[in-house]
């Protein structure tokens, strides 16, 4: 990914991934819809790149001197220390917990006269991961960092950890946030588990749908 800071002021971003899925099913019998929506992790090997992350802060993970290949993340917080005022070019890996699917076995579009009895089940299926990329306000940065180490913990001399909040009397933090939706991948396809020929996509006109 490549990201533009034109900013003087120092920005704080937020990376996730988002992924959804959906299965549309007709039978002879039966109909029914199912809508998955899961965590894929985004990782980097660039460690500069997060060297102001709150789980890495707040973990110690840059001091005790073991290097890892990547660094992942379910929400992945960051600031332009490392590219204020410039263009940086971002090196992100994905995760990939979903069942490996096979392309080959959907058809691009649906049959044009949907018979169960001789296409047997139909599956429309759509499978859509994006990525959101969201500009932080500054006191929402402060506030996800104050609770990352307030959940890594503290010892015996520690000092209490204190939760940023910009709201009076009150925790937590009130702010407006700017995201961009980045398509990564999107899938969309129909299965049948009965006879499916090149005919059955094509109207009464002879026309291909």
């Amino acid at each position: 990914m490549n990201i533009a800071d034109n900013s003087t002021e120092k920005d704080c971003y937020a990376l996730r991934i988002d992924h959804l899925e959906t299965q549309d099913s007709k039978s002879i019998d039966n109909n029914w819809y199912e809508e998955i929506s899961y965590l894929t992790m985004i990782a980097t090997p660039d460690l500069t790149l997060i060297q102001d992350n709150p789980d890495i802060e707040s973990k110690d993970l840059t001091l005790n001197g073991e290097g890892y290949d990547l660094y992942g993340f379910y929400l992945m917080l960051l600031t332009d220390a490392m590219f204020s005022g410039s263009h940086k070019r971002l090196e992100m890996y994905l995760s990939s917990n979903e069942q490996v699917l096979d392309e080959s076995r959907y058809y691009p579009k649906p049959v044009v006269r949907y018979n169960p009895w001789l296409h047997g089940n139909q599956t429309h299926l759509t499978r859509h991961r994006d990525l959101l990329v969201t500009h932080l306000a500054p006191e929402v940065f402060r506030q996800y960092r104050s609770m990352a180490f307030q959940i890594a913990g503290m010892d015996f001399f520690s000092e209490p950890v204190f939760i940023s909040s910009n709201m009076e009397n009150a925790y937590g933090c009130f702010s407006a946030q700017n995201t961009v939706r980045i398509p990564v991948s999107a899938f969309e396809g129909w299965y049948y588990s009965g006879t499916v020929t090149d005919e059955d996509f094509i109207d009464g006109d002879g026309k291909e749908k």
